[in-house]
Order: C-alpha cells, then structure tokens, then sequence
C-alpha cells in the first residue's frame, strides 16, 4: 500500500496546459497538503516523479522584466483574488448555472485559485462550490469546458485531507459526477486525466469515499478510458494510479476491474509504453493490488504479459 496519493501525477495534471507549464519548478509538493501527509510525500516521491527533480530553469530575478505574453509575465501578472472575489464567483454559480459563459469565467478563476493557492480551499469549500460545481456539470454535461474545469477544481479541493475535502466533495456526488463526465466525453484526454485524478484522491481520502466511487461505477469508466487513451502517457498513468486506490476495496472491485476489460486493457498500456518509467511503476503497483485478492487475475495478467515480452516486478 502506498502512504501518499500519485505527487508526480498531481504535479503532471496541473501542468498539463501550456499556460500552466509555468508553475514546473515553482511547485512545492507539500503546497497542497500539511503535516504527516506533506512530509510523507516529500521523503517518498514515486521514481522519476517531479518531486525528486530540480526546477526545470531557475526564477528570473526581480528586476529581470519578461516577455509580454510569456509564462513569466502571467504569472506575475495573476493575484490571488479575494475571499470577497472567491465567495462571489461560488455565488454567481449558484444563481444562475444556466449561462455557459458565466459558468466558464466562475470556474476558470475556481480553478486558477484552487490550483495555486491551499489557503484559498477552505474558503471555497466555506462558501458551498462543490455544490455549485456538481449543479454546474449537471447542467452543461456536453460542455467538455465546464467539465473539465469543475472537475480540476474538484480535484484540487480533494487534495485538501486537513479539510476533510475528500469526503466533502464525495458528498456532493462528485464520483457520479466525474463518471458521468467521462462517458459523455470519452475521447477528450484532458477531461479524462482531470477526472481519473479527481477519483484517485477522492477515494485515497477513506474507505467510505472509495466504497462510494467503486459503487458509482468509477472502475468501468478508468477502464475505458485506459483503453480509448492508451497511446497517452499522461492519461495512462492517472488511469494507473486511480485503478491502484480504488481495487483496494477488495474482490468485488478486482471482479470489477476483470470484467470492465481491466486485464487486457492494463497489458496493453504497459506494451505501448514499456520504456516509461512512471507507466511501468503504477502499473506494477496495480498489478500487486489486483494479485492480493484475486490470484486468477494475477495469473492472467503474468501470462499476457509473458507473452509479450513485458516483465512485471511484483516484490514489494
């Protein structure tokens, strides 16, 4: 069992787009998390995970201007916005969750100020944006914009254990949610590496939360999208490391796993990316969980993977 959620692929989703490739080498990773769990993640990043990594290129000094436009110049040109601001956009969701446009603008500014700032989650949580953002997708669940957008949102506030987040925004139906979100759109990567890591951290947060993901059909949906996005690194390793946490629930989620297609789809990530580190290593990690309660499972994986030519490392 592993003592911290995925760091490397937490770091990876909020880096994902290029205007956020700015906070590479800017990220602390116990930023989103406090106490034991910080320093758990700091003294055991995964291999190969940023974490483990020098900044990509240092700070430019104070009195250095950069280019206009450049990922230098927005970051200094963003603030954190208010409680005020905060409490205002969560509010404006909730009045009106019809208009797109104004839904879009409310969860950009959610998502910017969740991603960067931990102070700024107990405020929104305070002010009932979970809520907000599940009325919101409920709402424009073909609007992979909006989809997206809640579901980093949502991602970031179940990353907050001192908050209790990842039960809050289990409550709300988050996991129905990202579920939902992810058949509607099953071939829009982003939204599905968003939500795998929404899943992941919502049921690394307790057993109750991850009895509630596995119930609302969390395993089938990271199945399918291991299996439509396998030729991605990014999404196969959220989908790993979702699949890890959430088969911990035991056989009936193993028998789930094996029945949503689990196995071949799983060998057949690991054979389309058999030189990546990190796909190699969530996918090891799974496949120890899946071999504890199934050794039928285990036993299939092995022999897909023997004849393909894939090693397994199994030793804990």
């Amino acid at each position: 069992r592993r003592s911290a959620p995925s760091s490397a692929l937490y770091l990876n989703s909020l880096c994902s787009s290029p205007t956020r490739t700015l906070q590479r080498g800017a990220f602390r990773v116990g930023e989103f998390a406090s106490g034991d769990d910080a320093r758990r993640m700091e003294d055991a990043p995964p291999p190969g995970s940023l974490a483990g990594r020098p900044p990509s290129a240092p700070a430019l000094p104070d009195d250095v201007v950069p280019p206009p436009g450049s990922p230098a110049a927005m970051s200094r040109a963003w603030r954190m916005p208010s409680k005020a601001e905060l409490q205002h956009a969560v509010q404006a969701l909730r009045d009106d969750p019809y208009d797109a446009d104004r839904c879009v603008a409310c969860c950009t500014l959610l998502e910017s100020a969740t991603q960067r700032s931990s102070a700024s989650h107990k405020k929104v949580l305070a002010a009932g944006a979970a809520e907000a953002f599940l009325v919101a997708m409920k709402v424009h669940l073909r609007n992979v914009e909006v989809q997206t957008l809640a579901l980093r949102t949502l991602q970031h506030l179940a990353s907050s254990v001192y908050l209790n987040g990842p039960k809050l925004v289990a409550d709300v139906g988050a996991c129905a949610a990202a579920v939902a979100a992810m058949n509607a759109h099953a071939g829009h990567p982003l939204l599905q590496q968003a939500a795998c890591h929404a899943l992941e951290l919502v049921a690394f947060g307790g057993l109750e939360q991850r009895g509630r993901a596995v119930a609302d059909g969390a395993i089938e949906a990271v199945v399918q999208a291991l299996k439509a996005h396998k030729d991605s690194a990014s999404v196969v390793q959220s989908a790993l490391a979702a699949l890890q946490v959430l088969t911990e629930e035991g056989e009936n989620a193993v028998k789930r796993f094996a029945d949503a297609g689990g196995v071949s789809s799983l060998v057949s990530a690991l054979q389309a990316h058999k030189d990546d580190a990190q796909v190699s290593y969530w996918g090891n990690l799974l496949v120890r969980t899946l071999s504890t309660f199934s050794i039928d499972v285990k036993t299939e994986i092995q022999r897909k993977c023997h004849w393909k030519g894939l090693e397994l490392d199994l030793e804990d």
